[in-house]
């Protein structure tokens, strides 16, 4: 189920059930975190249409591929503390940094797959549990899925999906439907 909310949590938002989830052909789903994260996408067909107003806009499929220092806005509803893990009531928001591949692989520990990237931004800002999944934007288009954070924005690159690869399995779910 997902809901269109407002910036507010506990302020009542229309909920869409979805009619069809279509994964990545090439998603594995495996437990090793390196190679569970590859093609980690699908495309969700809802059952009825997202009515667009002041607090849900329409976002679109990025045109061309993220660049070293392109800068983006994630947004959730993540963790804003971890002893207790509490959940925030606003929706959180900070502008990433997209780093070049080498640096990353280096700061991550592992080497990145031809569909992922990472951003930054400093210590004590960026993604937290439970933002798995949620979007970068640049310029109205989302080019990124948050794959893998620490915890709770610890100062270290954040692992994304990068949307730009995989256009092209977007649209053709989309005709298809």
């Amino acid at each position: 189920m997902w809901r269109r909310e407002p910036t507010i949590l506990d302020v009542f938002g229309n909920t869409y059930l979805p009619e069809a989830i279509k994964i990545h052909p090439e998603y594995t789903g495996s437990v090793d975190p390196v190679k569970r994260a590859i093609f980690d996408i699908a495309v969700i067909k809802l059952l009825t249409t997202i009515d667009y107003n002041d607090y849900q806009k329409r976002v679109y499929l990025p045109t061309r591929n993220v660049l070293t220092g392109d800068v983006g806005m994630l947004s959730g509803w993540g963790s804003v503390s971890l002893s207790p893990i509490q959940f925030s009531n606003k929706l959180q928001a900070a502008w990433m940094t997209i780093l070049d591949l080498p640096s990353c692989s280096t700061r991550i520990d592992h080497p990145l797959s031809i569909d992922q990237f990472c951003a930054y931004q400093r210590p004590g800002v960026g993604a937290a549990i439970g933002d798995s999944g949620n979007p970068l934007i640049i310029n109205n288009k989302v080019v990124g899925l948050l794959l893998a954070s620490y915890p709770f924005a610890t100062g270290e690159p954040e692992l994304y999906l990068n949307v730009y690869m995989h256009v092209s399995f977007i649209r053709n779910i989309i005709e298809k439907h």
